[in-house]
């Protein structure tokens, strides 16, 4: 193996660019700036300045440096030590602004993903995430108070820790990077010290990194899931995604998490949104707006998705409609061209998103993307439907209005018998509410073919129950109490099956799901009959016509806006 360690690598690695940073980085920018290439944005493509560009990534470089991400150190030690190649990388360069005020990001990446150093290409890649209904249930809590004397008025902040994976100490202690080109540095490599982003590990140690920070603040990781704490003491839960941090607790409870988390990280609070004159009145969290009025709280869904769905198929200027779908043909087969079918799934996608925090088109969006693996004429105009509804209604608020706090959570479920045509499977549809806040919905095919309108309805329970049961180990994490499920079907054949033993008549019923039976008699659920003429639920399972479908939403703490927020991010190249 060759030597690397000559006397000339040595003196220039000697201070690995410590006591002499400030020569350093302007001996860089002397080297680079004449060396001028074409640099295009990874998230949009365009093409980026290249002088703002080495700004951005010399930037990128003293912060690595300066928090000690990695050790430089000679090509030779990774070889003899590791028999590889250190792991390759890449610079990630955006504009987070626009065209008129631009701001440069660059990233330096490990490329380590695929499995170079061996083992499943998927091994160390797990780390927990938080679902969208923990914020909503955290949201709920936080209005959720209405005579609740101790710990007084409730707020939410919102930090972003910067550079978050690299705060956190590898695991694996025989990584090493290649060096980004700008330090010619060509016979050195990085021994990584910290989590470095690309790396197969670096989520993971992240999320240990700040479970042993919120353990040493006193709080208690979810069961449920890891990204939910809860306080041990104090009325005061902790919601974090990625290097978001969502924390619900009174106004001196947030102020001692504030400073201790700023004090040990790179963060920057974003504000406190609260009822005060004082707090900030909204905030963007996941690309949704949530904003706290007079009645409580409301979150919107990111509505450039809307926008962008009308844009690629043209229909700016379409005619809005109060239906949002319906049947397709099942006889008719004509295929969709290649960069059509690509357009469709892209759109699909696009819309399946979407409908995460909309209950009005979850059904439509359903059945588009079940289309998405060989799409026809019918389906892409099942798409042009769903766009003019889109184009009537391009914004629903979800409203969390201030209410007592409650000790149950309602499941509402409903399905529609054998629906498809084409397969004669049914949808399970349904609402999680605590108290009068959604929390969750849902439109699903049922995975097996129902030979009953009771089996299917009970399947439709199940599938209730699984939802409820999820979300009950949630709300858990942060209050510390046992919630019951109350569970409504207007299904009188599907709520016998469930408060009995055993299949009963229903012999072909799968054993496998009898188990709501268990939870049921455990007194854990607590079956409801409601009547289907007022099932909110049915919005989920079928095309209903525009008055079903506005009489069923107006029961619900929902509500249409037209406009834009003021909060809410503009299309790319759109005027300002």
């Amino acid at each position: 193996m060759e030597d690397y360690k000559d006397a000339e690598m040595e003196e220039e690695i000697g201070d690995n660019y410590g006591g002499r940073h400030d020569q350093a980085w302007a001996d860089m920018e002397d080297d680079i700036n004449h060396e001028e290439e074409e640099v295009y944005d990874d998230l949009t493509g365009k093409l980026l300045k290249y002088e703002k560009v080495i700004e951005a990534r010399i930037d990128e470089i003293k912060a690595l440096v300066k928090m000690g991400v990695w050790e430089t150190v000679p090509l030779a030690s990774c070889l003899s030590r590791t028999q590889r190649r250190p792991i390759r990388a890449r610079w990630v360069d955006i504009n987070k602004g626009d065209d008129k005020t631009e701001v440069y990001r660059s990233r330096y990446v490990a490329r380590e993903i695929r499995g170079q150093h061996g083992g499943s290409a998927r091994e160390g890649l797990f780390a927990a995430m938080p679902p969208l209904e923990a914020l909503k249930i955290l949201i709920s809590k936080t209005v959720s108070r209405i005579g609740v004397k101790k710990g007084g008025t409730h707020k939410l902040m919102f930090m972003d820790i910067s550079k978050a994976y690299l705060h956190a100490d590898v695991i694996d202690q025989d990584l090493y990077v290649e060096l980004p080109k700008e330090m010619h540095m060509p016979h050195m490599c990085g021994h990584l010290r910290k989590a470095l982003y690309g790396t197969r590990e670096a989520a993971k140690c992240w999320e240990r990194e700040y479970s042993r920070t919120f353990a040493e603040m006193g709080f208690i990781k979810g069961k449920s899931n890891p990204c939910i704490f809860r306080h041990r003491d104090k009325d005061c839960v902790i919601f974090i995604h990625g290097d978001d941090i969502v924390v619900s607790g009174s106004e001196e409870h947030l102020e001692e998490i504030r400073r201790v988390i700023c004090d040990k990280y790179l963060t920057k609070v974003r504000g406190i949104v609260g009822p005060e004159e004082r707090d900030d009145k909204s905030m963007v969290i996941l690309n949704r707006i949530l904003e706290w009025g007079p009645r409580g709280i409301t979150l919107e869904a990111d509505p450039r998705h809307v926008e962008l769905v009308l844009k690629e198929m043209g229909m700016e200027n379409c005619n809005g409609s109060e239906v949002v779908g319906s049947q397709a043909n099942a006889s008719d087969e004509e295929k969709l061209g290649r960069e059509e079918t690509k357009q469709f799934r892209s759109l699909a996608a696009r819309c399946n998103f979407l409908a995460a925090d909309r209950v009005d088109i979850q059904y439509a969006c359903k059945e588009i993307c079940r289309r998405m693996s060989a799409p026809c004429k019918s389906d892409w105009d099942l798409l042009k439907k769903l766009a003019r509804y889109l184009k009537s209604h391009p914004r629903m608020i979800m409203k969390f209005e201030y209410q007592k706090p409650v000790d149950r959570l309602n499941i509402i479920v409903d399905t529609d018998y054998a629906g498809c045509r084409r397969t004669r499977r049914s949808t399970n549809g349904g609402l999680a509410m605590l108290g009068n806040h959604i929390v969750k919905s849902w439109a699903t095919t049922q995975t097996v073919i129902a030979l009953s309108s009771g089996e299917a309805e009970y399947y439709g329970v199940t599938k209730g129950a699984c939802e409820g049961l999820g979300m009950v180990g949630l709300i858990e994490d942060m209050l510390n109490f046992r919630y019951q499920i109350e569970l409504s079907t207007d299904s009188s054949a599907a709520k016998g099956i469930s408060t009995r033993k055993g299949v009963g008549k229903v012999k072909h019923l799968e054993t496998r799901t009898l188990w709501v039976q268990d939870q049921v008699e455990k007194g854990r659920i607590k079956m409801k009959k409601i009547d289907g003429r007022y099932n909110p639920a049915d919005l989920m399972t079928k095309y209903l016509t525009g008055i079903r479908t506005a009489e069923l939403l107006a029961d619900l703490p929902i509500v249409f806006r037209s406009g834009r927020h003021s909060l809410a991010p503009k299309l790319q190249g759109e005027a300002s």
